[in-house]
């Protein structure tokens, strides 16, 4: 009969309870709050690598079809990060000119204080376009033209993923000219 007196006088939580009670439940949100900040800084990590990978890939494809449609001999360096290319009017229907003008050449560079890669070049019936930004977040692109100007090497150098890694990274391939090789 007494416990079930001393069940009555007990009518709510004492302090130590509430305080314990109180600790779990802040640990359980820091816990929560970590695993969320941890998937954030991941989920951007992920997406900073997804944007470089699409502007490396839309690099390399527009170098590639560039140079395997140049002339025969159409393709010059000028330095280390500039590469040239010349057309004689038989590529139409291009990105850059407009349906009635042909393609004369497009020119490479690398704008060291934008990190991009630069393009510029001129149609059959307009001038010299001004170098526009073709791809941002390169850090070097260097080409070298192989003695016979069948092919062009590149060197492409990427800034680092986030501010967090000091390593860059690189990517190195090789483009044949098309016109070169086919007799």
């Amino acid at each position: 009969m007494e416990s079930g007196r001393h069940a009555k006088t007990q009518q709510g939580l004492t302090l130590v309870e509430l305080m314990v009670a109180l600790l779990i439940g802040l640990l359980i949100t820091l816990g929560a709050t970590q695993l969320f900040i941890t998937s954030k800084r991941s989920f951007n990590r992920v997406e900073s690598l997804a944007k470089r990978q699409e502007a490396m890939r839309f690099l390399v494809d527009s170098l590639s079809l560039d140079i395997r449609t140049a002339d025969k001999g159409g393709i010059t360096t000028n330095g280390d990060d500039v590469l040239r290319l010349t057309y004689s009017g038989t590529r139409t229907e291009d990105p850059y000119c407009r349906f009635t003008e042909a393609l004369q050449w497009v020119e490479y560079t690398h704008d060291d204080p934008s990190s991009s890669v630069r393009i510029r070049y001129q149609c059959t019936d307009t001038g010299d376009m001004s170098p526009a930004p073709l791809v941002d977040g390169i850090a070097g692109i260097g080409f070298s033209v192989a003695a016979d100007g069948t092919y062009v090497d590149v060197d492409t150098l990427f800034l680092p993923l986030d501010e967090e890694t000091e390593d860059e990274r690189s990517i190195r391939f090789r483009v044949t000219n098309r016109n070169s090789v086919i007799e």
